[in-house]
């Protein structure tokens, strides 16, 4: 059997050599940004089904879809434990005469379309190709290479919550009830939308009001409310399976939860020291404080911090946010302060690379 594994260290050497060379302008950091993307999607579609935890599970059910009548798709949902979007997808690719491997790169592709849509439309030219490293750097072995419902929902509620924050509440819920089809945890977004849509700019983004709902959710925390949501016959069955598991039990306010709290403090800090603050520095403050709520409240429920690593896709506009508030602007400036962080994301990378989320890498046209 032959093993990829240096594939793993072509992703962090490409994407912050690319970065080395653009970040300080704006043309050359999307060239490079789209050369990265290219190649990383090609990375990820093109492995095999024993390079990480759930391929072999999205085969099977892929492969189980063929069999199952479209109008009989919503039914078998619980009983297979995916969601009806997904599901629908899969058999309309079946029926188009796709195999597995060949939508997975279609799915990958949508994914991928998201993420970049997010990035060129929402994030300033010369931080594009370092968030798209951050995103690689967190998400990626997770998400995109196990967890790929959870991919595209999480995207598809980012960008829901965005254009909430616009003002399109119409397509804000389209948005939503997509994602909330392809995988359920994005239910957790409705809430953040309606607080979007009806609490007052002046009152949301306020030290006071961040400060307030943090401590009501800590309160909560002690309740353990999710042991009791869980039990709900009305909740997705893709939660309520896991009653009686090791899912429902564990440590989970880590480094994710005290970057979120500290960030969704400051940046309600900050808020009124500058007259008019972008979307970006909305959705940034928004996502933290979402990230920190749920995991006050869900804590200790790994399987439900899904949730807050939603949220937490929103830490992509962190280094255009900080750069923002705290750096002098100068060429030199950006171009240290960018590096600096991509240093960090690379041992981020790897930190998660040796956890053992993915296994070593085969290309899926290798047996």
């Amino acid at each position: 059997m032959y093993q990829f594994d240096y594939i793993y260290n072509v992703i962090p050497f490409l994407i912050v050599t690319l970065l080395s060379i653009s970040c300080i302008n704006k043309k050359a950091n999307e060239i490079c940004l789209f050369i990265a993307a290219i190649v990383v999607y090609g990375i990820v579609s093109s492995r095999g089904l024993g390079v990480d935890r759930d391929a072999l599970v999205y085969h099977s059910v892929f492969n189980a879809v063929r069999n199952i009548p479209f109008g009989e798709i919503s039914k078998y949902s619980s009983v297979i434990g995916q969601e009806v979007g997904f599901l629908s997808l899969e058999k309309l690719a079946s029926i188009c005469g796709l195999d597995f491997f060949e939508f997975r790169f279609a799915f990958n592709l949508l994914c991928l379309i998201a993420l970049l849509y997010i990035i060129f439309e929402y994030i300033p030219g010369k931080f594009r190709i370092i968030s798209y490293f951050i995103y690689v750097s967190m998400f990626l072995l997770f998400r995109d290479f196990t967890q790929i419902r959870l991919c595209f929902a999480c995207l598809l509620s980012a960008i829901s919550i965005l254009k909430m924050l616009e003002n399109k509440p119409y397509k804000s819920f389209l948005l939503f009830y997509i994602a909330v089809l392809f995988h359920n945890t994005s239910l957790i977004v409705f809430g953040v939308l309606l607080v979007v849509r009806f609490v007052n700019e002046k009152t949301l983004y306020n030290i006071k009001f961040a400060l307030f709902v943090i401590s009501i959710c800590a309160f909560l925390s002690i309740l353990k409310p999710a042991n009791y949501l869980i039990t709900l016959p009305f909740m997705p069955s893709q939660l309520t399976r896991y009653q009686g598991t090791n899912d429902l039990s564990g440590a989970t306010l880590g480094v994710n939860f005290i970057f979120s709290i500290v960030l969704a403090v400051l940046l309600a800090f900050y808020y009124n020291r500058k007259e008019k603050r972008n979307i970006g520095y909305k959705y940034l403050y928004i996502s933290m404080l979402g990230s920190t709520c749920i995991a006050l409240v869900f804590n200790g429920v790994p399987i439900l911090m899904r949730m807050q690593l939603l949220c937490f896709t929103g830490f992509i506009f962190f280094p255009a946010i900080l750069y923002d508030i705290f750096m002098k602007k100068s060429l030199l400036g950006n171009y240290i302060f960018q590096l600096a962080i991509a240093v960090v994301f690379v041992l981020n990378f790897y930190k998660n690379l040796s956890s053992g989320i993915v296994y070593a890498y085969v290309p899926f046209w290798i047996r």
